[in-house]
């Protein structure tokens, strides 16, 4: 067996004095890096196999990791070309294969709108523009009268969602005949919106409220659609219009995607807390967090009690790199991969929010400082941006935490305080900083 190994420079960090969770970082990063040769890998040794899934993932971790944005690109790139005759990417790049995820070419969008907004640069939009109109529009010629839109059929198509009993549909080519599911609807909401805020970062604004009110108008239908007002969820399927199974990843999505009204905001967080559905795996994951952190302090606990409870549990098992599902290799007949890029959550979670660094604006022109110091007394560590690093110390004092931030004068922070964490004080290459 020989290593071998993609030259990288760390350009991220995260320090505390939590050993545990210096430990959980490290072992994200290592993780990471043993699924990366020519693209992403889904996994080193079983397939190292170029997934939009997987690699949107791994990209979105590695910029906050690495800074590694031309390695991104150029796996990103490697997938656009693929695509097919009808409006979807292959499934792996570069490749031909015989079975088709759908969702997995939205997911891709958001890979390349992640790109946009972490570079600053257009190189994949530009690229790739007619292609992204193709999957869009593909995927819009096949309207329901109940507004949601039909999924794709063919021998070919796998309806996959992640390892989840109800989420896994074998069943190819012939479900979507019968069937509305909430997941396709929600994944190819995302992919909309995240080609909206591209169109508005290239300064397209009509294109892009044209955009935004087929967004609004398919929120409205996934949730009259799938809402069970009486048991305070969304269905995951229609099956001949009626609502069956519902999953922690669908109320994840629906509140990742703005679905959810405000009035049952608290219900579905509630059903979500109750942990009493099948839960979201290490895959999917990165949606409930970036829905969850910024609603309020519950919502902010229980995700940092979900990091605790997956990668500080790999950790103290003694686990060198992160697996593909909390099972480890006893999953798939024993086939688990013990090693799987999209799982090294805990590198964006200890950087984006426990330090509180996260681009508003593409390039970082403007980005945010928000940090949630979870169970930490104190925390430092730095963001690359393609103007250089910002670095970001904060410790807790009695009138709050203290936070000092230094990067590219360029750039233009924004604070957003947390209610739950009191602020003392925050400087920017010297500069106070107010709310």
């Amino acid at each position: 067996v020989r290593p071998t190994h993609v030259p990288l420079k760390r350009r991220g960090a995260f320090r505390c004095p939590d050993p545990l969770a210096t430990s959980v970082h490290e072992t994200a990063l290592r993780t990471l890096d043993l699924c990366m040769h020519e693209h992403y890998e889904d996994c080193p040794w079983r397939e190292q196999s170029l997934y939009a899934y997987d690699s949107r993932n791994q990209a979105l971790f590695g910029y906050y990791a690495f800074g590694n944005h031309d390695f991104a690109a150029a796996s990103f790139d490697l997938l656009g070309r693929g695509l097919r005759d009808d409006g979807l990417l292959e499934l792996c790049a570069p490749a031909i294969v015989p079975v088709n995820i759908p969702i997995f070419s939205f997911v891709w969008i958001l890979a390349v709108a992640d790109h946009y907004l972490f570079t600053g640069r257009p190189t994949l939009f530009d690229r790739f523009a007619d292609a992204v109109r193709t999957i869009l529009g593909t995927a819009i010629e096949r309207p329901d009268p109940s507004g949601l839109y039909r999924m794709p059929t063919g021998d070919d198509i796998w309806q996959f969602y992640e390892w989840t009993p109800g989420l896994v549909d074998m069943d190819r080519g012939r479900v979507a005949a019968r069937e509305h599911h909430a997941g396709y609807n929600l994944y190819l909401h995302a992919g909309l919106r995240a080609w909206a805020d591209m169109l508005s970062w290239k300064g397209e604004a009509g294109a892009a409220r044209d955009l935004r009110q087929r967004c609004r108008r398919l929120a409205t239908a996934i949730h009259r659609r799938f809402w069970q007002a009486d048991q305070n969820q969304y269905a995951t399927r229609l099956v001949r219009g009626n609502p069956r199974q519902a999953h922690e990843h669908i109320q994840g999505l629906a509140l990742h995607e703005s679905v959810v009204p405000a009035a049952a905001r608290r219900r579905v967080l509630a059903r979500i807390y109750e942990q009493s559905m099948p839960v979201m795996t290490l895959s999917s994951l990165l949606y409930l967090v970036d829905a969850l952190m910024p609603i309020d302090p519950t919502s902010r606990c229980f995700i940092s009690g979900l990091i605790s409870r997956y990668w500080d549990r790999m950790s103290l098992t003694g686990a060198t790199t992160f697996w593909e599902t909390q099972f480890a290799g006893d999953d798939f007949n024993y086939a688990g991969s013990l090693c799987h890029g999209w799982s090294a959550l805990p590198a964006y979670y200890y950087q984006a929010y426990v330090l509180g660094i996260r681009p508003i604006e593409p390039g970082f022109e403007k980005f945010v400082i928000s940090p949630y110091p979870d169970r930490f007394h104190e925390a430092e560590g730095a963001v690359p941006t393609p103007k250089g690093p910002i670095r970001i110390a904060w410790a807790r004092s009695d009138r709050g935490l203290r936070v000092t931030c230094r990067g590219p004068s360029g750039l233009r922070p924004t604070l957003q305080r947390l209610p739950e964490v009191p602020i003392a004080g925050v400087t920017y290459n010297g500069r106070t900083l107010r709310s």
